[in-house]
């Protein structure tokens, strides 16, 4: 598909930029305010991309109207939030959450997620360097101290590191 972005730069990996799965040991390994994220189902879907030589995964909530409430809120008091992204995947509204994404490694990949036509899922290439966009922002905010990622990102970059060998 023209819509699929090989990753051809990425370190230790070469797979498709799109939506997958992640594996429930991930969460369990990392225990670092990630937890509600896990699902023993699979049901939660990440949107991976490369981001300055890691793999990213990037949660989708399926709770559009909450976040879409939120957003207008926020604008009404000229607040800005650039960390929320609206999508629509498999004609199903959805919310890309940057705030909330993580380093991950293939290892912890479980599965791409198919359309009912089994293609990959993925974005159109105008909202990928969109969203690589607001990875970077978000990325730049937290090195200057101003905004933090939900998560740790050293702890997880540490035991993706430590287990990288071992899985």
């Amino acid at each position: 598909r023209k819509d699929c972005v090989q990753l051809q730069s990425c370190v230790r990996c070469i797979m498709n930029i799109g939506f997958y799965f992640i594996k429930s040991d991930f969460f369990k390994l990392v225990n670092s305010g990630l937890e509600w994220m896990d699902s023993t189902t699979n049901k939660h879907m990440y949107f991976v991309l490369p981001f300055k030589n890691e793999l990213w995964a990037i949660p989708l909530s399926s709770q559009y109207n909450k976040y879409k409430n939120w957003y207008n809120e926020a604008k009404q008091l000229n607040k800005k939030n650039r960390f929320l992204i609206f999508v629509n995947v498999m004609n199903r509204d959805g919310v890309l959450l940057i705030q909330n994404a993580f380093p991950i490694t293939k290892t912890f990949i479980d599965r791409e997620a198919f359309d009912k036509h089994n293609n990959h899922l993925t974005l159109s290439s105008d909202l990928i360097q969109f969203v690589e966009k607001r990875l970077k922002l978000m990325n730049t905010y937290e090195e200057k101290g101003i905004l933090n990622f939900h998560a740790n990102l050293n702890l997880i970059r540490n035991i993706l590191h430590k287990n990288s060998g071992n899985l």
